[in-house]
């Protein structure tokens, strides 16, 4: 949910996700996508914004359609797994969600995030490899900001570590 109770659509989710980056978001052929029109800042110290996240409701996926387009990264990130991982945890609420870090309801949510982030994703794969060459980008039909994404997965990780 968005602020105030009313329901967050996609662009205020990937907006909030990219760190207030001004998104557009494209339809065609049924598949929605993201562009980013700004350069976004790196994730602030809070993290991800309120309303984000485990009891959000709010849509936080990656618009990834699993095409492959951008594989393989020359750095050995693997894209798909790691979107896979973060839409799977966004579809289940378990999305680790800053404003609940005091909280044991905040550790449930990260050990779930971390044991299925390392147990789906080798070492080798992990999005703290991607370097932000953006040899992925232009690759995907999406238009995808990809190492955004992978950028804010790896806060997610490091700040869950802290807290479990």
């Amino acid at each position: 949910m968005g602020n105030g109770g009313e329901k967050m659509n996609r662009r205020e989710a990937i907006g909030r996700l990219l760190g207030g980056a001004a998104t557009t978001l494209l339809v065609a052929g049924g598949l929605t996508s993201c562009r980013r029109e700004a350069a976004s800042s790196a994730p602030s110290a809070s993290g991800l914004k309120p309303g984000m996240g485990s009891g959000s409701g709010g849509s936080l996926h990656i618009p990834c359609t699993a095409c492959g387009d951008c594989m393989p990264c020359p750095y050995g990130v693997d894209i798909m797994g790691c979107f896979d991982v973060w839409n799977d945890a966004a579809d289940n609420n378990d999305l680790p969600e800053p404003k609940l870090q005091a909280s044991p309801r905040f550790k449930g949510y990260a050990r779930t995030f971390l044991a299925d982030y390392h147990n789906r994703i080798p070492l080798s794969g992990r999005a703290d490899r991607c370097i932000n060459c953006h040899k992925c980008e232009p690759l995907c039909p999406q238009h995808i900001p990809i190492p955004v994404f992978l950028r804010q997965m790896e806060w997610v990780e490091q700040n869950a570590k802290k807290h479990t």
